[in-house]
């Protein structure tokens, strides 16, 4: 496998650099505890990625994995494409593609095909340079305490359908939701994606 290098941002956001290419997930929180902008701290600095060719994707329009100041990066960063669900509602037309859910698309390098959330939103794979790489975004096996049983069901359904989509492609690298708020059922998509649809693969 090639060098990869992973930061955890924030929430769902992570960056990765792979060779001269730099991808950034579900950014949303620009403040660190140290409040300086750094990797380091978790936090973009449009100036430290600036010679990479930078790639930054939204998986839906929640706060908690949207914020619209991913823009201002296109300031100091001369390579830069935006990756957004369709969901996302901004005007920006300049590098930036709107992706619905079940749609395979090359950009640049990257070989990306889309999965429906059962939440908002999609969920991304991405092949890249011979790596292939799954972000969940807020696709997940949402299963709630006390919540009706035919909704549970239904986001059930749509869990597993997209699962039976991911099976057939390869992944090296997976970015997969926990939700404490889920109680004891917090692990049941860690779980199940690690057992049943990719045991080989490095998890995040």
């Amino acid at each position: 496998m090639k060098t990869v290098k992973v930061w955890y941002l924030y929430h769902s956001s992570f960056a990765l650099q792979i060779e001269d290419h730099f991808l950034i997930f579900d950014y949303f929180n620009d403040k660190s505890d140290s409040n300086k902008h750094s990797l380091s701290s978790g936090v973009i600095d449009p100036n430290e990625i600036k010679d990479f060719k930078v790639y930054v994707f939204s998986s839906h329009h929640h706060q908690d994995h949207y914020n619209s100041l991913i823009f201002k990066w296109r300031q100091t960063i001369k390579d830069i494409t935006y990756i957004l669900s369709s969901d996302i509602h901004s005007k920006e037309t300049l590098n930036t593609y709107y992706l619905e859910p079940h749609i395979d698309e090359q950009i640049d390098e990257l070989r990306i095909k889309t999965f429906k959330s059962n939440d908002e939103g999609v969920a991304f794979h991405i092949s890249l340079k011979g790596l292939n790489l799954f972000f969940s975004g807020d696709l997940n096996w949402w299963k709630w305490e006390g919540e009706d049983k035919e909704w549970i069901e239904g986001i059930e359904k749509i869990y597993f359908d997209e699962m039976d989509k991911l099976k057939p492609l390869a992944v090296d690298i997976a970015f997969i939701p926990v939700d404490p708020r889920l109680e004891k059922n917090y692990a049941l998509s860690l779980d199940y994606y690690s057992k049943e649809i990719y045991p080989e693969s490095i998890v995040f």
